[in-house]
């Protein structure tokens, strides 16, 4: 059997099937169904029960290598968070996505309504108050639910008793003893996971290093959950967008599994190069949701906002008034003036509220050019190995990406040895975040193209530099001081962290000297006004098997105003290393991009991304 191999699931009903869930009156108890309202059988049921008549078939205590280790541990899990997640013991060899219906096999009628009541076991009577309604999906001939499942080199022993385990399960969900859940599921043997791989970019582009940006387009093929820093009490949310050290372990392992490769890459030269040395490396950006009909964006990509970004907490009815009193408004600028207003005696007071409406501006904190993923809740019991039962006091719920979803990275420094490295990793299909043992997580790259060249960082920064000492002689002109009264700076540049800065911990500076001394611009640049938020990284290292140490670091979205007394011109070597290569630490794993240039222009052709939230199913077991 090859590395990877992409099989098909077929569960045809023998019987009726309810896949548990609960309505809050708990009066009715409905099947799970996806947005069209046609049922489906999650991955983690199926793998539960194929995992249940494996060990029953086989209690040598071999299931944990083929299935992963029992249940839903986000933090115990290599990888999730990691850089290189390669291989180790405790990564499971199988993956079950959602069974859908057939479509030769879909009905029209596939959900009928069951009305029971409870029987009083010390009785033998219909328990007072308790009658309800079971929806389950109907008895009827030749309804088959399909599956992707894939496994990652099976020998010919562990096949055969995989093979034993799906054919010995005869029924699942609730309801068995009444009869609901009888099954038979077949194995259907599928090709080599990417064994029809194609060419990401087309022939004639250029793969030149440093010859610009691209654009990497993936879909979500199952639902995700993306994980997050914190847990909820038994809630596991998940994030909007992949960070960019995890969507680069996933490409990287993929394409390590994809070539056979099962051993420590870190001192190989050309691995070294490629992956771990910031300053050679290809670089990966976060990928963030994009919208699926808007065309318009198609070459867009999503950012997180400026941090000094704001709109008025009404502009949502604000209809009928101009674009462009409805646009966000960047208030760096506006600061930095009543800042310095403040010290010369003048109280300013706060930022100016909304041109339509007068109420306060709040700060903009979802993307630009992006739009909030479709996402549902699912509710999961932790099974006790020991008894085979749902553990007592384990009930959490588990937050999901909806599958479908399109995402959108940047990459900077692609060569031909990268090129190969995607192409390798689209080929053999990516895993990313929690529960890829219970079908989460599978992801397909679609797409590579050339990201549209930005303006010239001559041209940005003197046009921000223009606009803002304009700003200062209308300044000293209200306040009938000279310019150079005002004490600012002869020139400004702004910066934008479109990912976090990492800094270096237990230096005793002050957080604007610390982000100072990760930009290196030289002697004479202070940072004159900022809008900054601060936050932790950390991770796990898949290489030395271990966490890595929490280290501070500023927030994307995070802008910077620098001033100095230098030509600009001097900077601008500086500011395009930077630029190109990023700053501040961990850059290889996709920390430290920063865009140069006045954030108020970044809101010009964009638009702020709406919450859509939708319900897929109720909960299951």
């Amino acid at each position: 059997m090859s590395a990877s191999m992409r099989h098909r699931l077929n569960v045809y009903l023998e019987g009726g099937l309810l896949i548990g869930g609960k309505t809050s009156d708990g009066r009715r108890v409905h099947t799970m169904v996806d947005r069209e309202g046609r049922p489906i059988i999650p991955g983690s049921t199926l793998k539960g029960v194929i995992r249940h008549a494996y060990e029953r078939l086989f209690p040598d205590g071999s299931s944990d290598a083929l299935f992963g280790m029992p249940g839903f541990e986000p933090f115990a899990t290599p990888g999730e968070d990691a850089s290189l997640a390669v291989t180790t013991g405790r990564v499971c060899k199988l993956s079950i996505g959602d069974a859908r219906v057939a479509i030769d096999s879909a009905s029209s009628k596939m959900l009928v309504d069951k009305p029971q009541v409870a029987i009083d076991p010390d009785t033998g009577r219909a328990r007072d108050h308790r009658f309800f309604v079971r929806r389950t999906v109907a008895p009827f001939a030749g309804l088959c639910f399909e599956a992707t499942m894939v496994l990652d080199a099976l020998d010919a022993d562990e096949t055969r008793r995989l093979d034993a385990a799906i054919a010995s399960v005869f029924a699942l969900g609730a309801g068995r003893s009444a009869g609901l859940g009888r099954v038979h599921i077949e194995r259907l043997v599928g090709q080599g996971v990417g064994e029809q791989g194609r060419a990401l970019v087309e022939v004639g582009e250029s793969l030149a290093p440093g010859g610009g940006e691209w654009l990497l387009d993936l879909v979500a093929e199952e639902p995700l959950n993306l994980g997050t820093e914190r847990l909820l009490g038994n809630y596991y949310p998940s994030r909007r967008e992949i960070p960019a050290r995890t969507l680069r372990g996933a490409i990287v392992t993929a394409a390590l599994r994809r070539r056979g490769i099962r051993r420590d890459l870190s001192e190989a030269p050309a691995f070294h190069r490629l992956i771990l040395d910031p300053e050679t490396c290809l670089r990966f950006g976060d990928a963030r949701p994009v919208a699926q009909d808007d065309r318009s964006s198609r070459l867009r990509l999503p950012r997180p906002a400026p941090r000094s970004l704001r709109r008025c907490k009404h502009a949502a009815h604000h209809a009928g008034q101009s674009r462009t009193l409805q646009r966000p408004t960047d208030t760096l600028l506006e600061s930095y003036l009543r800042l310095l207003a403040a010290r010369h005696g003048v109280h300013a007071g706060s930022v100016a509220g909304c041109a339509v409406c007068g109420m306060p501006m709040r700060r903009v904190d979802r993307d630009l050019d992006g739009t909030v993923p479709r996402r549902s809740f699912r509710t999961r019991v932790r099974i006790d190995q020991r008894t085979g039962r749902a553990e007592e006091g384990y009930l959490f719920a588990v937050e999901l990406v909806a599958p479908g979803t399109r995402f959108r990275a940047r990459l900077g420094a692609l060569d031909d040895d990268a090129l190969h490295l995607l192409e390798d990793a689209a080929a053999a299909g990516l895993f990313v975040g929690h529960g890829r043992g219970q079908g989460y997580g599978r992801m397909r790259i679609v797409g590579l193209r050339p990201a549209p060249p930005p303006r010239l960082l001559e041209q940005r920064v003197a046009a921000f530099d223009t606009r803002v000492e304009r700003a200062l002689e209308r300044l000293a002109r209200l306040k009938q001081v000279p310019r150079d009264a005002l004490d600012a700076p002869a020139h400004h540049v702004a910066l934008t962290l479109r990912s976090p800065l990492v800094l270096v911990p237990d230096r005793g500076l002050r957080l604007e000297a610390a982000a100072l001394e990760m930009l290196d611009l030289g002697d004479g640049v202070r940072i004159v006004d900022s809008d900054l938020t601060v936050t932790q990284r950390s991770g796990w290292n898949a290489l030395a098997d271990r966490p890595k140490a929490v280290e501070p670091a500023l927030a994307a979205g995070s802008v910077l105003l620098v001033g100095t007394d230098r030509p600009p011109e001097s900077l601008l070597e500086r500011l395009r290393a930077i630029e190109a290569r990023g700053a501040g630490q961990r850059r290889e794993e996709g920390y430290g991009w920063v865009d140069i240039g006045d954030p108020a222009e970044q809101t010009e052709p964009t638009e702020i991304a709406g919450e859509q939230f939708a319900e897929e199913g109720t909960t299951h077991a």
